[in-house]
Parts: structure tokens; C-alpha cells; sequence
């Protein structure tokens, strides 16, 4: 990595940073767990759908979740 790359990374580094500021990411969490809960007994076929798609965003969730503890 050359120095040019390096500070462009710093940039989108501290750049994330800011976008996870705001963000209520454990809000969107509590929801997720509340659907994976409920939504089995709801619409067991919808679910076995879409838990796939709701696992990845559930385990990116969380990963942001913790780079947004670092942050604030």
C-alpha cells in the first residue's frame, strides 16, 4: 500500500465512522429478533424464505453494531 492509498483509506475509515454515528442499529437489531421469533409461527414459509437474506443482515448488524460501540 502506497501513501496515497493509505490516507484514502484513513478517509473511508473515519468516513464509516461518521455514517454509524446516527444510525439505530440496535433498534434495527431488537427488530430482527423480534421477527425471528415471531415470524416462524406467523408465516413459517415466508420465514424459511427469508431468513437466509435476514441472517446476513443480522450478523452485519451486529458487526456495525460493535463498530459503532468503538466509535461513540
Amino acid at each position: 500500500m502506497n501513501n496515497i492509498d493509505y490516507i484514502k483509506m484513513q478517509h473511508k475509515i473515519m468516513g464509516m465512522a461518521e455514517e454509524v454515528k446516527g444510525l439505530d442499529i440496535k433498534g434495527c437489531l431488537d427488530a430482527i429478533y423480534i421477527c425471528e421469533a415471531t415470524a416462524p409461527i406467523v408465516d413459517p414459509t415466508l420465514y424459511m424464505r427469508g431468513m437466509d437474506a435476514l441472517d446476513k443482515i443480522k450478523k452485519t448488524a451486529q458487526a456495525l453494531r460493535r463498530f459503532q460501540k468503538e466509535v461513540e
